[in-house]
């Protein structure tokens, strides 16, 4: 979608993006072509090249920046399909909702791989790996997961940012990363009716009771989360070019994959029961 993209060049807004692509403008190699036939002057058919020119130069650079800061926030989505190998999901689990609570479990997904990081075993190797991507993507991480990683670890963390809650939002799905799953039919074998609260919970049965079998679960729910994201970030660029009314090619949709890790439908059910 990047290659068909108007709108992060000087003077081009939404507005104009589209009347370009209604005109038979669809792509970067076309309006080199064609701009002066729909009526564009001389001057701004000269610097739409120059944009043009410098955007086919950072694509092949794979320089995420430029488009990412040239492009309107809520077009982020447009990132999903050309630059997929330079994205990682991310979510984060805590003993609770302030500065002074823990990260328990994370887990990346990064080109294919799942890495899973646990508080007191390998969680300081997280610090490394979340400088390796240049995009990460999360689930309200704008505003909780990163955060939180950043004041935890006394990191900042520099790579761009997408946050999947608000181009879903603009698609019409609220509510949390579960119901926007649910409503967009991707499902978790034996955890549907699991939220956010027990994983605090699972967390303190491992801690205190040393089950192990509670970690597990808490890890399956943790790495649902950062799996799903590629999912919920592909249907979500699918949806948003139906939107455009332009026949612009669409992502595969990636098939749902097994996490390493099972929930133990006995720990879920005591834990639920107290």
């Amino acid at each position: 979608m990047l290659l068909n993209s108007f709108c992060h060049l000087d003077g081009i807004n939404l507005i104009t993006e589209h009347e370009l692509w209604n005109k038979g403008i669809k792509s970067w190699e076309q309006a080199n072509s064609s701009l002066e036939s729909i009526g564009f002057s001389e001057k701004k058919c000269k610097n739409i090249r120059k944009g043009i020119e410098t955007s086919f130069q950072k694509f092949e650079e794979r320089a995420t920046d430029y488009f990412f800061d040239s492009l309107p926030r809520e077009q982020h989505w447009r990132f999903f399909k050309e630059f997929k190998d330079e994205i990682a999901y991310l979510d984060i689990e805590t003993t609770g909702l302030s500065r002074t609570d823990s990260v328990t479990v994370a887990s990346i997904y990064y080109k294919g791989k799942l890495d899973v990081y646990v508080n007191g075993i390998n969680m300081e190797k997280m610090v490394q790996d979340i400088a390796k991507p240049k995009i990460l993507v999360t689930f309200n991480g704008n505003r909780f997961d990163i955060p939180f990683i950043e004041n935890y670890f006394d990191i900042k963390i520099y790579q761009k940012k997408i946050d999947l809650m608000y181009i879903l939002r603009n698609l019409g799905f609220r509510g949390g990363l579960k119901r926007c799953e649910k409503s967009l039919g991707i499902t978790r074998e034996g955890m549907e009716n699991l939220d956010g609260n027990i994983a605090v919970l699972l967390w303190e049965d491992y801690r205190r009771n040393k089950n192990v079998k509670a970690l597990k679960t808490l890890i399956a729910y943790n790495a649902y989360d950062t799996i799903n994201l590629e999912r919920l970030s592909a249907i979500s660029y699918n949806k948003n070019i139906i939107l455009t009314g332009i026949d612009f090619t669409k992502m595969d949709i990636p098939r749902s994959k097994a996490v390493p890790f099972f929930p133990n439908p006995a720990t879920v059910k005591k834990i639920m029961d107290n």
